[in-house]
Order: structure tokens, then C-alpha cells, then sequence
């Protein structure tokens, strides 16, 4: 089964999560910004995508270019890793 995985640097997140995405078929794609469920949905209609979509929230803090990784960052890519992997030993 194929899987897409949407990350996003959160800056509301305090751990890493892995949520399941819903079709968002009925949204308007009249825009020039798409949700990930939106865009999953335009991909099954179009496409016929059949996998399953995740979104990947990162904790997060300073958004400024060129600013290192904080700890609390790193730690939670580390632990998106884990969830991520995880899917493989689900499907």
C-alpha cells in the first residue's frame, strides 16, 4: 500500500505526531493554496490514488532562515522517523 506523508513544522506541536489524513474531496480547488487532504482527494479523483495520507506535525519554534535546529526540534524529527517507520511494519 502506498503511503504520503505531509510534514510540517508546528509551531503548536510539542511532540511529533503521525495523523491519518481524510479525503477532503469537496473543498474547493479554486485557490491558490491547497490542505493536504484537498490535495490527497484531488489525487484520487484524478489519479486514482488508493494509499493512505498522513500528516507529520514537528514541533517547532523559530521559523527564521538560516536558524539552527533547536534540541526540542531535532528530537522531534527523530521521533517522526520512528512513526514513520512504523508504517512499514503496519502494512
Amino acid at each position: 500500500m502506498a503511503h504520503v506523508i505531509f510534514a510540517d513544522a508546528d509551531g503548536q506541536a510539542v511532540a511529533a505526531t503521525l495523523e491519518p489524513l481524510a479525503d477532503d474531496s469537496h473543498a474547493s480547488a479554486l485557490t491558490h493554496s491547497l490542505s493536504p487532504a484537498t490535495l490527497i482527494g484531488m489525487a484520487q479523483r484524478l489519479y486514482g490514488f488508493a494509499g493512505t495520507a498522513y500528516l507529520c506535525r514537528l514541533p517547532a519554534r523559530d521559523f527564521a532562515i538560516g536558524a539552527p535546529l533547536s534540541a526540542r526540534a531535532d528530537a522531534g524529527i527523530q521521533e517522526a522517523a520512528r512513526l514513520i517507520e512504523s508504517l512499514r511494519g503496519a502494512a
